[in-house]
Formats: C-alpha cells, structure tokens, sequence
C-alpha cells in the first residue's frame, strides 16, 4: 500500500507532497452489469469496395445489451474473410456505457476483444463473465456476421433485421481501415509530418470522413465540395486540411462539361445546324455536375438537421 509521496528537492532534501496523485492509479471496477448497456443508434455498416465488398464491417448483436461484431480489413495476421466470404477473424465488443459503437472512430471506450472464428478462441476475457457467457456472444456474433453477409444485396432497403432484430438501419459503406495505426511505427511528430505531406494528395478515406460523420469510400471522387469538407476536422493538425486531389478532379470535371460545349457549338458553326441540342446537352451536363457535387454536402446537412430535431425536445 502507497502511504506517502516525497518529492526530491534542492539539496537532496525530501519532501512530503500533500493531496499528491503523483503516480496517476486509477481502477476500473467491472461486474456483469458493466456489460448491459443499451445500443444508441444500432447500424450494420457494410464494405462497398475491395476484396471484403459485400461483407459486414458492423453487425449489432443484441442492442438491449450494447454487443456487437467489427471486422477489419487486415486483422492483423489473419483476414477477416477467406475467398469463400466466410468468417476467419473479428472482434466482439460492447458499446460500454455511451452506447456508440465506436469500433472505427479512433475514440475506443469500446471494450472489444479480438476473436478466431474457425476455433471460437477468444483473445482475452471480458471480465467477470463466465468463458460460457462470452462463448454464447461469440456464437451470436458469427451467426449475425453471417446473416449480415446473406442479406447483402445491391439497392437493398434501408433496414434489415439481425438475429430477430427488426429495423436495423445501413449505416454508411464503412471504410477499409487499417489493422495498424502510423503511431504503431512511427513517433507521433513523424506521423504528423507525414500527414501533413500525404493526405491533401492522397486524402485517405481513413481520415477524411468529416470528424466521422460522414465517411465515404473514396474522397478523390467526391468532387469540389468534398474535397473541400470532408479533411477540414483535421485542421490543425493538418495545415492544409482540404483534398487537393479531389478539388482537382472536381475542377477538371466542369472545365471537360465546357470543353464539350465548346466542342459541340464548333461543330454546329461549321456546318451551319442549329445549336438547341448544345444548349440542351449543356445544361444536363452542367446539372449532373453539380448534383454530383453538392451530394457530399446536402446528406451532410439533412443528417445534421435530424439530430438537431431529434435533440431538440419538445414543449407543449
């Protein structure tokens, strides 16, 4: 037991600190109820590119309890599929007492324990539940990992039910993350360096997601208006906090819908025919354009706007 801190002062001389927390203890205390907590805002988030596309990234288990299944793309030393689709490696994990899954927010309060479907080993204990009680989730979770993966479809409805959970929402595509952080190779002011010089050039689906609010699978497709957002939370760790691949893209875009106006309008001059069909093409293309533009940006505020209301309570 600690009793007292003394502090090393000039002269080697020692004295007692007073209300001192000098070595930072701190304890959790965790009993079977720890792990009860409801699920705020349950969705199953599928993979929409590269080799996992199709498969679930976050399925909600039981959202009385908070208990839900990730994968990853790249779980360490195994995959999170084989060829087949089917389940090799994922995490069971609680939402713990917020009640977000916050599996691939960088945030993690989740408690989450990586688990060997082919064996069901568990790496690690949730403790104090009973290896049975945590061997009954890791049965749920694959049953609900494998559920997610038949009912996957492409334009499939806005909610689908899990393991008798009905109403379950999509969630956005999630995106391929990473099993290893920069930080795990790298000391942090490297790491920052390199996200200084890479991510307006390669802006990682990772990092450019608005905060977390808006995650997308690929940035540089997103256009002006994404390119312009969807790094700005990243500031200022970030000195340039914008996609400037994106923006480009976005820019040579709009200078291809005027090359083709052009285009067209030389070639009607030529040959003397009338010019309606350019104006007409022009204006569908230039409409396509900004449509396509202002989407990242129009379900970014439509999202905000439902919380604002649903936070928001009501008076007589």
């Amino acid at each position: 037991m600690l009793k007292k801190v003394y502090e090393i002062r000039e002269g080697n001389s020692l004295t007692e600190v007073k209300n001192s927390d000098t070595l930072k203890v701190r304890f959790q205390i965790r009993d079977s109820a720890s792990y009860t907590n409801k699920y705020e805002s349950p969705e199953v988030t599928y993979y929409e590119v590269g080799d996992f596309k199709g498969r679930p990234s976050i399925v909600p288990i039981d959202v009385s309890k908070g208990w839900y299944a990730a994968t990853r793309a790249g779980s360490g030393t195994m995959k999170a599929f084989d060829d087949s689709g089917g389940v090799n490696y994922f995490y069971l994990c609680n939402v713990m007492e917020d009640g977000k899954a916050d599996f691939n927010s960088g945030v993690r309060d989740d408690e989450c324990r990586g688990v060997n479907a082919l064996t069901k080993q568990v790496d690690g204990s949730f403790y104090p539940l009973s290896d049975s009680e945590v061997k009954g989730w890791v049965e749920k979770g694959i049953s609900a990992i494998k559920e997610a993966s038949r009912k996957y479809e492409k334009g499939m409805p806005t909610t689908i039910s899990i393991l008798d959970q009905k109403g379950i929402k999509i969630g956005n595509p999630a995106v391929n993350l990473p099993g290893t952080q920069c930080t795990d190779f790298m000391s942090p002011k490297d790491c920052n360096l390199l996200f200084n010089l890479c991510d307006p050039v390669v802006c990682p689906s990772s990092r450019c997601d608005f905060g977390g609010r808006f995650p997308v699978s690929n940035v540089i497709q997103s256009g002006i208006i994404g390119g312009l957002l969807l790094c700005l939370p990243n500031f200022p760790q970030v000195k340039v906090p914008i996609c400037l691949t994106g923006i480009n893209a976005g820019i040579q875009s709009l200078i291809s819908v005027y090359t083709n106006y052009r285009d067209c309008l030389q070639k009607n001059l030529d040959s003397g025919e009338t010019v309606g069909i350019c104006d007409e093409m022009h204006s569908i293309y230039l409409c396509g354009f900004f449509w396509k533009q202002a989407l990242p940006l129009s379900k970014l505020v439509f999202t905000n706007v439902l919380l604002c209301f649903k936070q928001t309570p009501l008076h007589n």
